[in-house]
């Protein structure tokens, strides 16, 4: 690996700086190509106190389609970003579908066609929430890793893996 990018105001620990790769924090603004596709770094607009808070946010645009990944910010992040996101065809939703975030607000703004949770099956942290996932079914079609497995998106469908299934 040659590079890893990371959010500006994550701590890089020793383990990681001992080894030859690049670490190259990103900030808010940047754009990077990566062949036709880009990459928008929308986290970084400000330092927050919470680790969580401060995940990178990356909007990705990859053959005309647009793809919002949150990490784990919460709804503050969320009010604090709403004038710089945009309709997306599909949300990774932030911190596996915690009532913390998932704000209506920024359901409306981004608009998702598609929304994927992240989340191990029967968690002790009872993620994800209940009302969290109400409000995503309402607006767009919800698919939950605990549920379907690995989930892979191609251009003109989504398949799942469950990891029982052949």
């Amino acid at each position: 690996m040659e590079n890893v990018y990371f959010s500006l105001y994550d701590e890089i620990t020793p383990t990681y700086q001992t080894t030859s790769t690049s670490f190259i924090p990103l900030t808010f603004g940047q754009m990077l190509r990566i062949g036709t596709s880009t990459i928008r770094v929308i986290s970084g607009l400000k330092e927050y106190t919470s680790v969580n808070d401060n995940s990178l946010l990356l909007e990705v645009s990859i053959m005309s389609k647009t793809f919002l990944f949150t990490g784990d910010i919460s709804q503050t992040v969320e009010y604090d970003i709403l004038n710089y996101i945009n309709k997306v065809y599909l949300l990774k939703v932030a911190h596996h579908g915690s009532d913390t975030s998932s704000s209506i607000d920024f359901l409306e703004k981004a608009r998702p066609e598609i929304a994927i949770i992240s989340v191990g099956y029967e968690n002790k942290y009872g993620f994800p929430n209940p009302t969290v996932v109400e409000r995503l079914e309402n607006i767009c079609s919800l698919y939950l890793t605990y549920q379907g497995g690995n989930i892979t998106i191609l251009p003109n469908k989504i398949k799942t893996y469950h990891k029982n299934m052949v």
